[in-house]
């Protein structure tokens, strides 16, 4: 499942317990979403609404047991999908 829009216009935020962590763009990585999409699905099985993360941006700091992180991807500022789940 690639994504055939213009892969410049999405932009993403990731929250640990409501505060904003990361903000980025898509034209900020060094890997682009359908290359890191194409790589996961040689050895995953991805379906709507599952989210990739891959590294650590810088801000992130530790993760502890209970955290709550929420990830949203959008397209021109337009919720795409938005993910929570804890860390257990």
């Amino acid at each position: 499942m690639a994504f055939n829009g213009d892969i410049t216009s999405l932009s993403f935020r990731l929250f640990i317990n409501k505060t904003v962590v990361q903000l980025g763009s898509a034209e900020e990585m060094i890997t682009s979403p359908n290359a890191l999409l194409t790589e996961a699905q040689t050895f995953l099985s991805v379906e709507d609404n599952d989210v990739l993360m891959t590294g650590t941006p810088a801000g992130v700091g530790s993760v502890d047991l209970g955290d709550v992180f929420l990830g949203q991807v959008f397209q021109d500022n337009v919720l795409l999908v938005e993910q929570q789940w804890v860390v257990v």
